[in-house]
Parts: C-alpha cells; structure tokens; sequence
C-alpha cells in the first residue's frame, strides 16, 4: 500500500509560453502606470490516458482551459492543443477539466514578458468504471486492515483511496482529511484491501482510544494531485463521486 503524506507526482500538461511586449512609438520600455500592458499568447497540451492507465487513449478534445478569476478560456483541439492569446503578464491560477475525466489546477502560474517555462508533461485521466461498493474494519493487533469489494473486475490494475479524517465530515476535500493511502486493486480482482498501522497514526498526533473516520474511494490506476495553498492539502482526481465510509478506534 501506498502512502501518500504529501503531494504524489502531478499529472498536469506541457505549457510552452511564448510572449511579446507592445513597444511604445519611441521604442521605450514599459515604465510605470503609463506603459503599455505586457501580453504574450500562452500555449499548452493535453493528453488523455484511460482509467487504467494506458494512453493515449482518445483524442484529447473537448478540455476546458480557464484562467480562473479571469475571462481568459480556450478549448483544446483534436491533439489537445489550445493557446490563450493577448493574456497580460501576472500570476494565475489555470483550470483543465472534461467532463467523464479528473480536474487539474496549476496554482501561482507566473506569466512574464519574454518567458519560456516548461509545465512537468504528463496525462489527464478517465474517471474510473467503477465504484466501492463495501467497506469493513477489522482489527489485527494495533493495525487496521481496511477492506472490501468492488462493483466490477477489470483485467487492469485498479487502486482505491482512503482517506482518514478525525470527524464524520471525512471525504477527499481538504482539509477534511488528516492523511490519505493508495491500495493498488490486482486484476481480475473485486476486492481490496489495505493496512494501517497505529504507529503510521502516530505520526499525525492520532494515539490509543481515538476515533479514525475512513472514506473509502474508487480511483484510476495513475491519479493525479495538486496543493492548495490555502491549506497545504492535495487535491486528487480522478477519483469515483462516491465513496464508503467506516470508521475505528485506535487500539
């Protein structure tokens, strides 16, 4: 099993930028509240892998490319290209998402005048076919062996999240999570299963006698992840819209 204490590797897509300035009549440089905005056209890529993993498992058309609290948008082309053109230098937050695959955020892009910065090339994924359908605890010494089944097999490798909270409130979204740990699923197979030992809880400031809520849910094979600021949690997708919940004592 997989623990993820901190962000896994993101899966985001490859930005090319490219910009120019606008240049006053004089050739002077922009200086001040009286120069010309700084523009360039910002360009990116989206590939698509599937639930399982494999790509590039259709075109990537049809993603949505927002900057967010802007009116800047574009969607990507049949090889999942677009460009976003006149976009003003600044800091941004920038948005992918299609509908029947995960969400991605980039927070704190820096877009400048003359910048060239390459975004880490990986893939957005399908959400997965399938969902938890149970979820139990038992106990075996101090460790927590989470299991349960499946809505379906597949002949491809398959995972679920757990994520572990304090309170009932617990699902994906930070911070109603303390700690979160990937199960891989085996092929052909419509169970899971996955341990968590009280001195892994330790480490969060979780001891005997307290209560640990778990939300169990289906996941693709690759997910991808990301910060939010606010309050240094990760985001993951694709996960399933649903998930099981169970919860124990720490022995």
């Amino acid at each position: 099993m997989r623990a993820y204490a901190g962000a896994m590797p993101l899966m985001a897509v490859l930005i090319f930028i490219s910009s120019a300035c606008k240049e006053s009549d004089t050739g002077s440089r922009p200086f001040g509240v009286t120069g010309p905005a700084l523009q360039g056209t910002l360009f990116g890529m989206v590939s698509v892998q599937s639930e399982s993993g494999k790509y590039p498992d259709a075109n990537g058309g049809g993603f949505l490319v927002t900057i967010d609290g802007t009116m800047y948008s574009a969607v990507t082309d049949s090889f999942g290209r677009w460009k976003i053109e006149s976009l003003p230098a600044g800091d941004y937050t920038i948005t992918i998402s299609k509908d029947g695959y995960g969400t991605m955020k980039i927070y704190n892009y820096r877009f400048g005048r003359g910048a060239h910065g390459t975004w880490p090339y990986v893939f957005m994924g399908k959400l997965p076919d399938f969902d938890v359908e149970s979820a139990a605890t038992t106990m075996a010494g101090d460790t927590a062996i989470i299991s349960g089944k499946l809505t379906n097999t597949s002949t491809d490798w398959r995972s679920v999240f757990m994520f572990l909270g304090k309170t009932n409130r617990v699902s994906q979204l930070p911070p109603d999570y303390f700690q979160v740990y990937g199960v891989e699923v085996l092929r052909n197979s419509d169970t899971y299963s996955g341990s968590i030992p009280a001195s892994w809880l330790a480490h969060k400031g979780i001891v005997s006698g307290d209560t640990v809520f778990v939300a169990v849910y289906a996941a693709s094979e690759h997910v991808i992840s990301w910060t939010d600021p606010a309050t240094q949690r990760d985001y993951f997708s694709p996960l399933s819209t649903t998930s099981q919940r169970i919860f124990f004592v720490v022995p």
